[in-house]
């Protein structure tokens, strides 16, 4: 299920929209056809854009107003459209940056939805001779630049969609809104009749004022239905009323104990911390609050509860760490990162990136981008469009990997401590994320590795918060140009085997290889490329299957190679032996004998005995998790996981993004895995070396191993 909703806000002009829902309602009580609308109004202040991600559903239609009798390029004062740039923005820019918004958290699930119609308001303002002359400009312009929207249906334009003053011709809007509505495929949706009594009884809990209940309530009443619903079923029907803005409900795990029957609280909820300062001016609470919060991004757990307990918004006190949790899931607030002796310190704080108003010292970027210790990259937007809420989701999953250096969180630019030598700055500029790797030396020293790890981790994330949005699936998305490439790191053995070799011994040709050693064999086989459909077939691997791995792994030759090989030793079973994977494959005897040799020579020679059994520090595993990239699978292999645990943290929904499954892996590893065997210094080391990712066993040994001198400048 994904993270939108369907659109149910506070109104903020009750007169003329009350005035619209009562003349739609006249229109339910006809005896055609019985129908219900959901009249919303979105807050256009900056503050508010992060949250309108939450609220925007494609089974919804969109009525964009503006003034009509402004020009399209006349300046609107809004400081908050672009966070990279404080400046005034035009009509014209207005009207891209809502439809694109529109377009990017509802659109693309179905062709030419939702509609957008666009209403012009003020047309009194404008001298009747000159008013038919005005609204064709204003048309043809619009046409101009939407006509493909347009073309699609999408967006809709009605010269007669323009009004006064006066209430005069709301019934044409009426009219309209009615016949969009009812022309979207999903009008007239059929639901299982199964669903029917449960829906009803959902329906008078919320009469009876019930604004949130537990999941356990909602399988107790559903056993006293007529017909009880399973609990595929009650899953189902709870995901689509989310989606039609009925409910708020996520399925996954740690958000799943509670469905908030009125989705006003999550509204609530977030209007009680992101909120501009004049909507809390009469209240000292809020007020004190909102101030820290544009001075710092940060509020501490004792404010939100101070907030919390004013009239308006007690009811959230009892189920405050659900609404937070939704919070977090949102990307809405991110708690800091903060280590002592390499462990993670709990901390009562929350990071709130939208609410960060201070902008940065130009003396200060100008220092940090101008000198001699930095390089810089950016991800480029400039083809598609860069919404608030994806570069606030990005900086809330970056405050939740690396620290935030000295609470340097400003309006639209962030600093991380990536470690004690590297620092990153993340700043939005237009339609660009800029992020600056810097060394508290010289920017020779930066680590290739590291800035190639934490792009992966970057680039994950914004793939995953893309892929939240129905409507911005596009491919390439966003586009990377720097100075840094990937280095083409591979597992290579430097020790020739001897005439003692292990694999002259027939017993060992006959073992069944574990998937450890099939994927080291898939990591090392040089002539997969050429040959692999070909040993497929040799070994009997299924059509169906080899198609499917195809698709699944068409750009990671290492993961086809090993998933064939897997689907292979599967249906072998214990007749699975190396000896049938040297004839299929046609390799050396001796590459069995690298893939067998565990070689911890290097890391003996490197790490001091006495710390080789140390166990693993929270610290060491969130700074290794950046550096694995999407060699997670080898990787957890490598640390005597079992592929089905690896996949089971991959496919869990709780698991988000690249650097969650890195670091979930080492987790359950050093935390749950089978007879208690800790995650040491030793067995990590040798992962990383047999996964051929040396650098990231140099930088490990460099962090955590050797000791410096702590020539550190202050504010390092």
């Amino acid at each position: 299920m994904d993270e939108t909703l369907s659109p149910r806000k506070e109104l903020k002009t009750p007169k003329s929209l009350n005035l619209l829902k009562e003349i739609l309602q006249r229109k339910e009580d006809e005896p055609e056809k019985r129908f219900s609308i959901e009249v919303w109004d979105f807050g256009g202040q900056g503050c508010f854009y992060c949250t309108h991600q939450s609220f925007l559903s494609y089974r919804s239609v969109y009525l964009l107003v503006f003034d009509i009798s402004k020009d399209l390029d006349d300046f609107v004062n809004d400081e908050d459209l672009d966070p990279s740039e404080r400046k005034k923005s035009t009509v014209r820019e207005f009207l891209s940056f809502w439809i694109n918004s529109i377009k990017t958290y509802a659109g693309g699930v179905v062709r030419g939805c939702p509609k957008i119609i666009i209403v012009g308001t003020h047309l009194d303002k404008i001298e009747k001779s000159k008013r038919l002359q005005k609204v064709g400009e204003y048309l043809t312009a619009i046409c101009d630049t939407y006509a493909e929207d347009i073309a699609s249906g999408q967006l809709i334009l009605d010269n007669k969609l323009v009004f006064g003053f006066n209430n005069y011709g709301i019934e044409i809007l009426q009219n309209a809104i009615i016949k969009v509505a009812k022309g979207q495929p999903f009008w007239g949706e059929e639901l299982p009749k199964a669903w029917i009594p449960f829906q009803h009884r959902i329906s008078i809990l919320c009469q009876e004022g019930k604004k949130i209940i537990s999941c356990k309530e909602i399988k107790d009443f559903n056993l006293t239905l007529p017909v009880p619903l399973d609990l595929e079923n009650i899953d189902l029907c709870l995901r689509f009323l989310h989606s039609v803005g009925s409910i708020i409900f996520y399925s996954q795990k740690a958000l799943s104990a509670y469905v908030i029957l009125e989705p006003k609280w999550l509204v609530t909820t977030l209007r009680s911390l992101i909120t501009c300062e004049s909507f809390c001016a009469q209240e000292e609470v809020r007020r004190g609050a909102c101030k820290i919060l544009q001075q710092m991004g940060l509020i501490s757990m004792e404010r939100i509860e101070a907030i919390w307990k004013l009239p308006e918004f007690s009811e959230l006190i009892p189920v405050k760490n659900h609404m937070l949790a939704i919070m977090e899931r949102l990307d809405l607030i991110a708690k800091p990162k903060i280590y002592q002796n390499g462990s993670i310190v709990t901390t009562d704080s929350f990071f709130i990136p939208a609410m960060a108003k201070n902008s940065p010292s130009p003396k200060w970027l100008t220092t940090i981008v101008s000198s001699s210790r930095v390089q810089m990259c950016s991800i480029d937007f400039s083809t598609s469009f860069l919404s608030p809420a994806v570069f606030y989701r990005l900086i809330s999953s970056c405050i939740c990997i690396w620290p935030v250096h000295q609470d340097k969180l400003y309006f639209g630019c962030c600093q991380l401590r990536l470690d004690p030598q590297h620092r990153l700055l993340i700043l939005k500029r237009g339609d660009r994320i800029c992020l600056v790797f810097e060394h508290r030396r010289t920017a020779v020293a930066i680590n290739k590795n590291l800035v190639r790890g934490v792009m992966d981790v970057v680039v994950d994330i914004l793939q995953d918060i893309i892929n939240i949005y129905p409507g911005r699936k596009d491919s390439p998305f966003f586009t990377i140009s720097g100075n840094f490439t990937e280095e083409d790191v591979l597992p290579t053995c430097s020790e020739g085997c001897t005439s003692s070799c292990i694999v002259g011994r027939n017993d060992i040709l006959c073992i069944s290889p574990s998937d450890l050693e099939l994927m080291r064999f898939a990591k090392s086989w040089l002539g997969a490329k050429d040959n692999l459909v070909l040993i497929a077939v040799e070994l009997g691997v299924d059509m169906r299957e080899l198609e499917q791995i195809e698709h699944d792994h068409r750009d990671n030759l290492v993961l086809k190679t090993f998933y064939i090989l897997e689907r292979w030793s599967r249906r072998r079973g214990k007749s699975s032996s190396f000896k049938e994977l040297l004839e299929a494959s046609q390799c050396d005897v001796h590459t069995i004998c690298k893939i067998m040799r565990e070689d911890d020579a290097r890391v003996h020679q490197t790490i001091p005995t006495s710390r080789l059994e140390e166990q693993c520090t929270d610290e060491m595993i969130d700074k290794i998790s950046v550096l694995i990239g999407r060699d997670f699978i080898h990787f957890g292999l490598e640390l005597g996981l079992h592929q089905e645990d690896i996949e089971e943290i991959r496919n869990s929904k709780d698991t988000r993004g690249l650097f969650d499954m890195n670091r979930r892996i080492m987790m359950v590893t050093r935390d749950h895995r089978p007879g208690g065997t800790s995650l040491s210094i030793r067995s990590l080391s040798c992962a990383l070396l047999r996964i051929g990712h040396v650098k990231a066993f140099e930088y490990f040994e460099d962090q955590f191993i050797t000791e410096h001198d702590d020539d550190l400048q202050d504010d390092w």
